[in-house]
């Protein structure tokens, strides 16, 4: 969970020698977001997975492979941009886009 992240825990994660860890960010507005994780900041959760990535990429670690799960609420939706990504979906039906690095 994205929101319980801070820059020393990221790093330890980062450090243990996980092969893998999935963020899932329920929406891609601040409105579908906080819809979803009642209690949850969209900037914070999304700040943190950045700096997740910063930190990652200053470490120079490969592991652990990351994968962002975003998935829309929102039937509306035709594309979206988010982290600078662009992601596409189709109208009606349920699509999981992943974010990999």
């Amino acid at each position: 969970n994205a929101t319980l992240l801070n820059p020393e825990l990221s790093k330890k994660i980062i450090l243990s020698g996980l092969d893998l860890i999935s963020f899932s960010f329920d929406g891609y507005t601040k409105e579908t977001y906080e819809k979803n994780r009642i209690g949850a900041s969209y900037e914070k959760s999304l700040n943190n997975i950045i700096d997740f990535l910063r930190i990652k990429k200053e470490l120079k670690s490969k592991k652990p492979f990351t994968i962002i799960q975003v998935m829309e609420f929102d039937d509306k939706l035709s594309s979206k941009e988010i982290i600078g990504i662009s992601f596409g979906c189709k109208s009606g039906s349920p699509l999981w886009k992943r974010l990999i690095s």
